[in-house]
């Protein structure tokens, strides 16, 4: 797993590559913020983390619809769709 210093680093290049328009190198560093929020290890009650990667990843797809990379930008928000569903039906769990 990448370090959150790291991770920050990834999200400035996916900052750089959309305003560059470079819809196809975007994807692939969107795929690999979308690797990290799925293997992260979620645990809830403790503070906020300092990088949100629902949001980042959301904002990015969004990057990728403006830059007309429209499958692909609903490629990104089912797969957030699937892990949002996945870590509500693990909290009703834990409950």
């Amino acid at each position: 797993m990448p370090s959150e210093q790291e991770q920050f680093a990834i999200v400035r290049q996916c900052i750089d590559i959309g305003q560059k328009k470079d819809s196809a190198h975007l994807k692939n560093l969107v795929w690999k913020l979308l690797d990290i929020y799925e293997h992260r290890n979620v645990e809830y009650g403790f503070e906020r983390p300092s990088l949100n990667l629902f949001c980042t990843i959301l904002s990015q797809a969004r990057v990728l619809a403006d830059l007309s990379a429209f499958d692909e930008s609903n490629k990104v928000l089912d797969r957030l769709k699937y892990y949002r569903k996945e870590n509500a039906r693990h909290l009703r769990q834990d409950h």
